[in-house]
């Protein structure tokens, strides 16, 4: 199966780690595993990833807010 999850940054955040935990845990599971985030090139991970994830960085300038969330582009 693969997996996509979508999230703002691998900053130090318990959402950060809850989705980390997951894609380790699927990857691990044998699933195809995409983490993407939006946060810049250049920035570090807070947390390990498992080598079988497969990490993408869009790195965005802008941000749309509303009432039903955040779109960034």
């Amino acid at each position: 199966m693969r997996i996509a999850l979508l999230i703002p940054t691998l900053n130090a955040g318990g959402a950060e780690k809850v989705i980390t935990n997951m894609a380790n845990y699927w990857s691990i599971a044998g699933n195809e595993v995409f983490l993407i985030t939006f946060d810049s090139l250049e920035n570090d991970d807070f947390f390990a990833l498992n080598p079988n994830v497969k990490r993408i960085k869009i790195k965005s300038k802008y941000i749309l807010k509303n009432s039903f969330g955040t779109i960034i582009f």
